[in-house]
């Protein structure tokens, strides 16, 4: 028996060891290579590339802890490189967007908005320009990024409806939604389309656990909403109507008062919550009751109403504005994991499918 056949048999007895074994392999050549090309004077971002093509090979969520122990090592070694050769200074762009993705999967957001920034900076001062979002999407992995995002945003059974109904509102590829927003925006959407991957292809194997759906529900939930109001804060519109910033919040901005300057026929078709319910809330007024058993029961039925596809275009869109102010207000103010979305998978990615296609609708509310 050669040697190969002996580590084959090895680590088919144990795998744990093989995947330990190869990756030290693995990471010793590319740290190896790494300094081979920075004392041969290479210096822009073709250095990363390497590191690039194993992110490729490697999906993120499977290999997590693996791609952040590289990430630090070949910044440690490309900073130390810097510290010793006075005036040379290292492409690290794609390093650092690289680390935020690493940090995104990690659920570290703000240790991505922090890589993200240094991406920037180094975009800025290897180029002298913007880093925009279509670059983001260029540089993305395309096959442990790209496709699996892809893939879980059009086949959530909610937006999968929507898209087919209402393909003028509701965006069908999850990069065309990313770009457009803005900013920190976007940076939490794409840790939201990370974070989705990760949900769709584990929850229904959880068989409606509730600790898991609540651990989720949490994070995912928690982002889409915030994701929703960030948007609708950037209206010029809110700024003038509501002159205090601490109390631009989604109820107010979806008041007649402000809502009614940005679109009036989408606000009279969504109606008022303070004063007395009107329009589609005084309809849904139980999705807003404390009594949390009315919303268990109001909420199935809102979806179902939505999904009929029987609404024209303004009212879905007053449909979901309504859903974002409802599920906000559960997870801002009236935080219960015994709501029927955590209990039950199916409820669970609609209520992420109705967040994301807010977000189709929420930068075109006029």
């Amino acid at each position: 028996m050669n040697h190969f056949e002996t580590i084959g048999r090895q680590f088919s007895e144990f795998p744990s060891e093989g995947i330990t074994y190869f990756y030290n392999m693995k990471k010793t050549h590319l740290l190896d290579d790494l300094e081979k090309m920075l004392n041969q004077g290479i210096t822009d971002s073709s250095l990363i590339d390497p590191l690039f093509e194993f992110y490729k090979k490697t999906p993120m969520y499977d290999y997590t802890s693996m791609h952040k122990e590289l990430l630090n090592k070949f910044l440690e070694i490309i900073i130390d490189f810097e510290a010793s050769h006075t005036g040379v200074v290292v492409d690290k762009e794609k390093l650092y967007f690289f680390k935020t993705l690493n940090e995104i999967v990690s659920s570290n957001f703000i240790g991505a908005i922090s890589s993200w920034e240094l991406s920037i900076n180094e975009r800025q001062r290897i180029n002298g320009g913007a880093y925009t979002f279509v670059d983001i999407i260029n540089e993305l992995p395309e096959n442990s990024i790209k496709k699996p995002i892809k893939y879980n945003y059009t086949k959530n059974q909610f937006l999968d409806v929507l898209i087919k109904k209402y393909p003028r509102i509701i965006k069908p590829d999850f990069f065309d939604l990313f770009t457009s927003v803005n900013g920190v925006d976007a940076i939490g959407l794409l840790a939201c389309g990370l974070k989705n991957v990760q949900v769709s292809q584990t929850i229904i194997h959880y068989n409606n656990v509730l600790e898991f759906n609540r651990m989720f529900g949490q994070e995912i939930i928690n982002s889409l909403c915030i994701i929703n109001e960030s948007i609708i804060k950037d209206y010029p519109e809110v700024a003038t109507t509501i002159t205090n910033p601490k109390e631009r919040q989604i109820g107010k901005m979806l008041s007649s008062s402000t809502l009614g300057v940005i679109n009036p026929v989408l606000s009279g078709v969504l109606g008022q919550s303070t004063s007395g319910y009107s329009g589609l809330y005084s309809t849904y007024s139980d999705m807003f009751d404390r009594d949390n058993s009315k919303f268990d029961i109001k909420y199935p039925q809102y979806l179902a109403i939505i999904e009929s596809g029987s609404l024209t275009d303004i009212q879905l869109k007053a449909h979901i504005l309504l859903g974002i102010h409802s599920l906000r207000n559960k997870v801002l103010h009236d935080f219960n994991d015994t709501l029927c979305y955590y209990s039950n998978a199916t409820l669970f990615l609609k209520t992420i499918g109705l967040l994301l296609a807010g977000i189709s609708i929420t930068p075109s509310l006029r």
